[in-house]
């Protein structure tokens, strides 16, 4: 459950969705740093056909390393960090699995056409 950390009440979803897009541009930065040093190699075309498969990986295993062992050792990211919620499991953050879980969950909300994020707005818990 994701609780904001001075009140001790789950957090509202746009504090969520603020969390997730200052992330989400944590990851942009990331991808734009990936971009720039695949640039620098000398002899590779500055084309993004021909490194952007790779570009896209390397982002998803940062973003998953980021996600989830950030969530199991302090139970938020930077972005929850900088708004001020928290994911608990208990009275600490969640375990590797738990947070592993979570990382595919994202997926899975996004794959059902955002039902998963439709469902939080609209519930008042």
């Amino acid at each position: 459950m994701i609780r904001g950390m001075t009140e001790g009440r789950p957090a509202g979803f746009w504090l969520r969705a603020l969390a997730l897009a200052l992330d989400f541009a944590i990851f942009l930065i990331v991808r734009t740093s990936y971009r720039a040093l695949a640039r620098a190699v000398p002899g590779v075309p500055d084309n993004d056909w021909t490194y952007g498969p790779l570009l896209s990986l390397f982002t998803l295993l940062f973003a998953a390393a980021y996600t989830i062992v950030l969530h199991a050792l302090f139970g938020q990211t930077l972005g929850k960090l900088l708004v001020g919620v928290r994911v608990l499991a208990g009275d600490g953050p969640p375990p590797f699995g738990v947070s592993l879980l979570r990382f595919c969950a994202y997926f899975a909300s996004v794959a059902s056409f955002g039902v998963g994020y439709l469902m939080a707005a609209t519930d008042a818990k």
